[in-house]
């Protein structure tokens, strides 16, 4: 699973006051990160030495490389502890840069750091794909970027030591960015609220989006129909998600129609105002890219899922999936509500096909039926199914 943020950078009129170690630390076996060894690769003077004395006040040693092909040389011959890059450089871009470095056994692990000056989500979701950690732009105070640097070494070195996150009951670190709840908060306040019926429609594909969806509760998805008229769902969202964003973002037409799956409440947040929204408020730029990064996986293991996996792999993948997505308190009477019109337009099979499998399932004793919905009762080995070759 990728771990994206997005986060900025102020280039000028930042204050160069470096904090004192977060304490939330240092009860951890992890003590400290300072020394690590970062690689920038810039070849802009200005955000170059801001750069550099930032991280070099912070007591890290700095490498600087000034084009892709420098840096890709340092990557490969010195050992670095993390990557901050810019996307344009001359010989070999930014994407480049991580293209190579993420075939490499030794350095795909290692986190990289975009950073930029302008907001181009077609650039971000392209970093994404290619396994970006982070990404960096306008307007950041120099104390938070610094906390970036640590929390992202942090993680590295807890993955190196394979230890529990947040390990030694230490609080969890808190991001520069609170919470979304004060947002959720003004969302059910300030936004026009819409209530949609099950099965009722919210947009459809090829229309021109004026607003994005935000859910105050109940479930909805987006799917897609071919020329014959099967629907294939592309995606399933929930209480506090948004959706239908990446066409405003981008400026295109929906390429998915989206309907509710059953009654819901949902915030309609107009353009002008999700474009202003984006800028000021950084908690929904985080979540935004976080969704971004989950929806690109989740499609990248249905396209495997459908094109290689049996029927019966199908059907157990698609009910692990729906069961993680919507048991998130691990409930232990939790119950798939879904139809099987829609869980076979998930699974990329036929109503009948699917209906025969969870009687299988069913007699096999992975799953109870209570009416029409699913309860799985041996989770581990409906994975070991959905793993199997």
């Amino acid at each position: 699973m990728f771990y994206i943020k997005l986060y900025a950078l102020s280039k000028v009129n930042v204050n160069l006051t470096i904090p004192q170690y977060d304490s939330t630390y240092k009860d951890n076996p992890i003590k400290s990160f300072r020394m690590s060894k970062i690689l920038i690769i810039e070849n802009d003077v200005a955000t170059k030495n801001h750069l550099v004395n930032l991280l070099q006040l912070a007591a890290y040693d700095v490498i600087i490389a000034e084009d892709g092909q420098q840096g890709i040389k340092i990557a490969l011959t010195q050992k670095v502890d993390l990557i901050i890059c810019d996307s344009v450089l001359p010989i070999i871009n930014g994407y480049g840069v991580l293209h190579v470095l993420k075939r490499n056994n030794i350095l795909r692990d290692t986190s990289f750091i975009f950073v930029d000056t302008v907001l181009n989500w077609s650039e971000i979701r392209k970093g994404i794909e290619l396994g970006a950690s982070d990404y960096i732009i306008n307007n950041i105070e120099a104390t938070e970027f610094l906390d970036i640097i640590d929390k992202c070494l942090y993680k590295m070195e807890q993955q190196r030591l394979q230890l529990p996150e947040y390990a030694n009951g230490a609080a969890q670190p808190v991001d520069f960015v609170s919470t979304l709840n004060d947002y959720m908060v003004d969302i059910k306040n300030d936004k026009t609220v819409n209530v949609y019926k099950r099965k009722q429609g919210i947009y459809s594909k090829s229309n021109h989006p004026s607003a994005v969806y935000y859910i105050l509760k109940g479930k909805v998805k987006t799917y897609k129909r071919n020329s014959e008229g099967k629907e294939l769902i592309t995606g399933l969202y929930r209480e506090n998600d948004f959706f239908g964003f990446m066409a405003v973002l981008e400026r295109k037409t929906y390429c998915e129609s989206a309907e509710a799956l059953e009654d819901a409440e949902i915030a309609v947040i107009p353009r002008a105002e999700f474009d202003a929204m984006i800028h000021n408020k950084p908690m929904v730029m985080k979540k935004l890219i976080d969704m971004l990064a989950q929806n690109l996986e989740e499609k990248e293991a249905k396209l495997l899922n459908i094109a290689y996996d049996s029927l019966r792999q199908k059907v157990a993948h698609t009910l692990l999936s729906i069961y993680n997505k919507y048991n998130v308190n691990s409930e232990e009477f939790f119950c798939i509500d879904i139809t099987r019109e829609n869980l076979a337009a998930i699974a990329g099979v036929a109503k009948e096909s699917l209906t025969r499998t969870l009687s299988d399932f069913r007699q096999e004793s992975l799953i109870d039926l209570i009416q029409s919905r699913i309860k799985i009762i041996n989770y581990p080995k409906l994975e070991r199914l959905r793993n199997a070759y």
